[in-house]
C-alpha cells in the first residue's frame, strides 16, 4: 500500500513539474537533482546494507552497531560533499554554469539529510520495522507535493524553487526520524564495530557501485551528452515507465533482503524466492501492458503536448523495466544471503552490454537508441543472474516463471488472505 502511495504521489509531482517547467526547465531540474542523488549512493559505501545485514542476523551489540554506523555515516557525508563540491562545475556543463552556486548549496543540505534518512531507514529495515519505514517513505513525497502546490498557488515556480521543495521534504523526514531515533545513537562509537561495519560494507560495495552506475547509466549518458529539452523528454518517459513497476520491485526488495538471511536451508530459500518472483512477474506484466496501452494518449494529455515525443520512449523503457525489476529482486535475495560476487557480475553484464550498444544505437536513433540499449542490458543481466540462481538454489525456470494460471490463483489467494487479515 505504501509503495502504491509513493508511486501515485511521484506521478503527481512529475506531472506538476513537467506542466509548469516544460521540457527545458524539467531538464535543468533533472540535472540539479541527479548528481547529489548519484553521489549519495556511491558515498554510502555499503553502510546501509551492512547495518541491515548485521541487525537482521543479530550479529554484534545492537547499541554499539547503531552508534558506530552513525558516526561513520557523518564521515561519509563530509567525504562525499568534498568530492561533489569540486566536480559540480564540470558535471553541470558550460550551459548550466549559472546553477553551480545553488547546486553546491543544495548538494550540501541534501547529502546531510539524505544520509541521515537512509541510515535510519536501514535500522527500520534491518529490524523489519516496516510500519515506521513505510510511514516515513510516504511522508517524503507528500511533503514534496505539498511544497509544489504552495509554489504553484503563489506563482513562484522555478527550477530552484522546485529543487528546494524536494530538499525540504528530505529534511522534514530526517528531522522526524531523528526525533524517533533509538537511544544510544549519539553515544561514542566502538572501534571494533566500526571496523566490522566497514568490512561488511566493503563486501556489498562492489556490487552496489555497479548497481548504481548500471542502474543510472542511461541518465549518466543523458545529462552528460544531451541538451535540457532532451533530458526533460526522457525524464517524463522514465517517470511513466517506472511508475508502478519500480515501486513494486522496491517493495519486494525491502521484504526479501532481510527475510532471506533468516531462512535456513537452500530448499526453503528457493521456495520463498520462487513464489515471490512468480507473483512479481505476473504483477509486473499486468502493469507493463496497461502502461503501454495508455502511454501514447496519456503523456500528451497529462504532461502536456510539449512532451508528446516522449511516448515512444516510454514504451521501450516500460519493457526495459520489467527485467530490471526482476533482476533487482534476485539481487536482493543474494544480498540477504550475504553473497555479492554474482550480483556484481550480473550488474557488470548489464553495464557492459549497455555501453557496447548505447553509442551506435544512440548515434542512429537518438534517445530511442539509448532506451533500446537499456533494454538489451537488462535482459542480458537477467539471463545471467537466473542461471546463477538455478545453480545456487536450484531455482528452475518453471519455479520462477509466473505467467500461468497457477500464479493467478496464488495471487488471488494472497489477496484474499491480505483482505481477511485486514
Amino acid at each position: 500500500m505504501s509503495n502504491g502511495a509513493v508511486v501515485a504521489i511521484g506521478m503527481a509531482t512529475g506531472i506538476l513539474t513537467a506542466r509548469l517547467l516544460l521540457p527545458e526547465g524539467r531538464g535543468q531540474l533533472a540535472v540539479v537533482l541527479f548528481w547529489p542523488n548519484f553521489f549519495m549512493g556511491i558515498g554510502f559505501l555499503g553502510l546501509r546494507e551492512a547495518v541491515i545485514h548485521r541487525l537482521s542476523t543479530d550479529k554484534g551489540e545492537s547499541g554499539q552497531v547503531l552508534a558506530s554506523a552513525w558516526w561513520l555515516a557523518l564521515g561519509y557525508v563530509l567525504l562525499t560533499y568534498t568530492v561533489i563540491y569540486l566536480l559540480l562545475p564540470v558535471l553541470l556543463g558550460e550551459n548550466r554554469e549559472g546553477l553551480t552556486g545553488f547546486a553546491r548549496t543544495y548538494a550540501a543540505l541534501f547529502l546531510l539529510s539524505g544520509f541521515t534518512v537512509q541510515y535510519l531507514f536501514s535500522i527500520d529495515q534491518g529490524r523489519m520495522n516496516f510500519g515506521m519505514y513505510n510511514l516515513l517513505r510516504v511522508l517524503m513525497p507528500v511533503t514534496y507535493l505539498s511544497g509544489l502546490c504552495v509554489l504553484w498557488a503563489q506563482g513562484g515556480f522555478s527550477v530552484e524553487h522546485v529543487a528546494l521543495a524536494n530538499l525540504v521534504s528530505v529534511m522534514v523526514v530526517a528531522a522526524v526520524r531523528l526525533a524517533l531515533a533509538p537511544r544510544g545513537l549519539f553515544s561514542a562509537p566502538a572501534l571494533k564495530e566500526m571496523k566490522a561495519l566497514l568490512i561488511s560494507g566493503s563486501r556489498f560495495y562492489g556490487t552496489l557501485l555497479i548497481i548504481i552506475v548500471g542502474g543510472q547509466a542511461d541518465r549518466l549518458v543523458l545529462v552528460s551528452a544531451w541538451d535540457n529539452v532532451s533530458i526533460g523528454l526522457y525524464t517524463v518517459a522514465l517517470t511513466v515507465a517506472s511508475s508502478g513497476l519500480y515501486g513494486l520491485a522496491s517493495g519486494y526488495e525491502t521484504l526479501i533482503f532481510p527475510k532471506m538471511g533468516r531462512i535456513e536451508g537452500a530448499e526453503a530459500q528457493c521456495a520463498f524466492l520462487a513464489r515471490h518472483l512468480r507473483i512479481a512477474m505476473m504483477l509486473l506484466t499486468f502493469l507493463a501492458v496497461g502502461l503501454i496501452g495508455i502511454s501514447y494518449w496519456m503523456i500528451p494529455l497529462i504532461f502536456g503536448v510539449e512532451f508528446a515525443a516522449a511516448s515512444g520512449l516510454a514504451v521501450v523503457l516500460i519493457l526495459a523495466f520489467v527485467p530490471y525489476c526482476l533482476r533487482q529482486i534476485g539481487i536482493a535475495a543474494l544480498r540477504g544471503l550475504g553473497e555479492a560476487a554474482q550480483s556484481t557480475v550480473s550488474e557488470t553484464v548489464n553495464l557492459a552490454v549497455f555501453l557496447m550498444t548505447v553509442w551506435p544505437l544512440a548515434y542512429y536513433m537518438g534517445l530511442m537508441g539509448m532506451a533500446l540499449a537499456m533494454l538489451a542490458g537488462n535482459v542480458s543481466a537477467l539471463v545471467y543472474l537466473f542461471r546463477h540462481l538455478q545453480r545456487r538454489l536450484g531455482l528452475s525456470f518453471r519455479d520462477w516463471w509466473g505467467l500461468n494460471m497457477s500464479t493467478v490463483w496464488d495471487l488471488v489467494r494472497t489477496g484474499r488472505t491480505y483482505v481477511v487479515q485486514r
